[in-house]
């Protein structure tokens, strides 16, 4: 039962193929074609519209993070942040103290 249930979920593989396969246009689906005079008729041979392919396109690209800004830096060892204060008058720590409540 366990293993029916996982055939019917797609999983990562299977997603990224067919992304990909709508993005090259490799994928045909049905659709409603126009034949004149009010009729109608369906065809299996359309392809993904340029929406389509773009928006697969846009699926794998986030996906491997490609449109991201920001940057994943993996750090090991100490960062030491010190500000000697020693030489400010009490007046000033008192100011920066005040601005950091927003209280200044």
């Amino acid at each position: 039962m366990e293993e029916l249930k996982s055939q019917r979920i797609a999983d990562q593989q299977e997603v990224l193929e067919t992304l990909t396969a709508v993005m090259r246009g490799e994928i045909r689906s049905a659709t409603l074609i126009g034949l004149g005079g009010g009729e109608e008729d369906i065809t299996n041979d359309m392809p993904p519209t340029t929406a389509e392919r773009i928006r697969a396109a846009e699926l794998l690209g986030k996906r491997f993070k490609m449109w991201t800004d920001k940057q994943e830096i993996e750090h090991s060892g100490n960062v030491k942040t010190s500000v000697d204060l020693s030489n400010l008058t009490t007046e000033e720590l008192r100011a920066i103290a005040n601005s950091k409540r927003g209280t200044d």
